[in-house]
């Protein structure tokens, strides 16, 4: 976030804070939550994790991909002022269970329309952003991870302020936010300068429709392995440049250049849901454009529930796509001399960047949720995954396995993902 509003911000919360301190006795809640959960694939050629995860586990049941636990401190000043502190501990990029403070701010309750927030907090992409790590917040098994996804970091740091009015029989929320974020792969890390967007929300009756833009720039690789064992490759890249005939050449390799000297993108996703006590909707569409050599995207989630008791089955339907830049790319040259080397590097390019963003899938859900009290839930989920490319090296959420001899082991694009967990909240 630029530094003269995130100024300006805390010299208004510091003019109100001692005034908000006087009225009331502060009061403290603490609160958690938390899933034991297990995943298994029925392929060895395609492990399962999260993309910020270092270890995908296949064809054998792991508690890794999606167990975690949160604890969360809220702190009432008076009925206008809030702080929260909330940290998540899970398998991270290091391979290993690592708290992280996700949410860390101050919010001033302005009056019952308007609120201004300053601090960390999850940036709101998708419709379940904010409570994505909270398993028993989800009716499935896991928040949607086509949608979630879309949107490679987590949180920012900055400030939000949001706007709420009754509108026709329903209410309207306006959210707009901003701010600064850094995030970590397991081989990659990344810093972005600025994250803001906007946030529409209009709930009528058991509907909610949401629309959510979410804008970055001057993101940029500051280390990590990934970024080390490509400078060959982009000093190779920059050699052949002044060579190239053809836009795809030229424009491949400034793109591939801004991993390092910046980059930015936009997002979109629209959302509709339902909730009436019976039957649960949720429904979301997300684009992804981006101006580096990660592919742009989009993808589906439609996941439908009714609820019998303390039973509810579910099934759903989500697709993810990559819709460029995901299969091989030929490099034109003018000189002659140089059109071998540049074949060599398309080469490199087209199965090092990418292919492994060729993750273009479908899945199929089934599942079943069991609220055995009203701050536990047990979960059954089955997954019937399509893959397009069987061929290609993806990585991500569904990772190819390779050999002894390490070569990638033969799969014919259908998976199924079985997961079980228990999450509950105290």
């Amino acid at each position: 976030m630029p530094i003269r509003p995130l100024l300006l911000l805390l010299g208004l919360l510091a003019l109100n804070l001692p005034a908000a301190l006087a009225e009331d006795t502060p009061q403290l809640h603490l609160s958690g939550f938390g899933s034991l959960a297990a995943t298994r694939t029925d392929d060895p050629a395609i492990g399962f994790k999260r993309n910020f995860q270092a270890r995908a586990n296949a064809d054998e049941w792991s508690f890794e991909a999606d167990s975690r636990l949160g604890v969360q401190l809220d702190l009432q000043l008076n009925p206008s002022w809030q702080g929260v502190v909330q940290v998540v501990g899970m398998q991270r990029e290091r391979g290993k269970f690592q708290p992280t403070v996700e949410w860390a701010n101050l919010a001033w309750q302005v009056n019952p329309n308007w609120r201004l927030r300053l601090g960390r907090m999850v940036t709101p992409v998708t419709s379940t952003s904010e409570s994505r790590e909270v398993g028993y917040a989800q009716l499935g098994a896991r928040a949607p991870l086509e949608t979630v996804g879309i949107y490679p970091m987590v949180g920012h740091d900055g400030a939000d302020l949001r706007y709420r009015q009754s509108l026709g029989s329903g209410e309207a929320r306006v959210q707009v936010f901003a701010g600064q974020t850094a995030f970590k792969l397991p081989f990659l890390e990344y810093e972005v300068d600025q994250v803001a967007g906007a946030l529409f929300t209009y709930t009528l009756n058991d509907w909610t429709l949401r629309y959510a833009h979410t804008r970055i720039r001057d993101a940029r690789a500051t280390g990590g392995s990934y970024l080390e064992t490509t400078r060959p490759l982009v000093a190779g890249l920059n050699m052949i440049a002044p060579f190239c005939a053809a836009t795809l050449c030229s424009d491949t390799i400034t793109r591939i250049n801004r991993l390092s000297s910046g980059w930015g993108g936009h997002f979109n996703v629209l959302s509709l849901g339902y909730e009436d006590g019976s039957w649960s909707l949720q429904t979301e569409y997300a684009t992804r454009k981006l101006d580096t050599f990660v592919s742009d995207g989009r993808s589906l989630v439609a996941l439908l529930g009714y609820h019998h008791g303390e039973l509810t089955p579910y099934l759903g339907f989500s697709r993810a796509d990559s819709t460029n830049r995901q299969r091989a790319v030929q490099f034109a040259v003018s000189n002659p001399a140089v059109q071998p080397t540049a074949n060599m590097l398309a080469g490199i390019v087209s199965r090092n960047l990418y292919e492994p963003q060729a993750a273009n899938r479908k899945l199929y859900t089934l599942g079943l949720r069991w609220d055995v009290h009203e701050q536990l839930a047990l979960k059954f989920q089955l997954d019937q995954i399509r893959h397009k490319y069987t061929d290609a090296n993806y990585n991500g959420f569904y990772v190819r396995q390779p050999d002894a001899d390490g070569q990638l082991r033969p799969y014919d694009g259908r998976l199924r993902l079985y997961s079980l967990s228990a999450d509950f909240v105290f």
